[in-house]
């Protein structure tokens, strides 16, 4: 038996012993922590668009076969997906743009402050999604 095929029965062997990961609690839900890879359509997303654009992209493209369907079906969620990213670009430039205001109470002066258009999440929340937009 050739090295690499000691290698290998080894390999196969060590790998019967082994009983998985022992900790998953910081990574077990890395699938859906942030929804940019998550499977389907998340709670932030769109679904009736979703099944609007998949609607329209069956009838436009009218698949022929398992394939050519999920190549359209890939092709809405592509379109969802890309949508969520936007939206979360979006909210981060908001959220740097128009920082939350603290501590103008302690200034004992009332001040007038246009704080322009609200974010949704917050700066941090959206800094760990731009992180991982890069990533990916």
């Amino acid at each position: 038996m050739p090295s690499s095929d000691k290698k290998i029965a080894a390999n196969r062997r060590n790998g019967q012993k082994s009983q998985g990961p022992r900790d998953t609690t910081s990574t077990r839900f890395n699938a859906i922590k942030h929804g940019l890879l998550s499977v389907g359509i998340t709670e932030l997303d769109d679904a009736d668009g979703y099944h609007t654009t998949l609607s329209n992209l069956m009838r436009e493209k009218n698949p022929v076969g398992a394939i050519e369907t999920l190549l359209v079906k890939s092709a809405a969620l592509d379109m969802v997906r890309w949508l969520r990213a936007s939206r979360f670009e979006a909210e981060y430039i908001t959220s740097e743009l128009n920082p939350p205001l603290q501590g103008l109470e302690d200034l004992g002066v009332m001040l007038q402050v246009d704080p322009g258009l609200p974010a949704t999440i917050s700066c941090e929340i959206a800094q760990r999604l731009v992180n991982i937009f890069q990533r990916y």
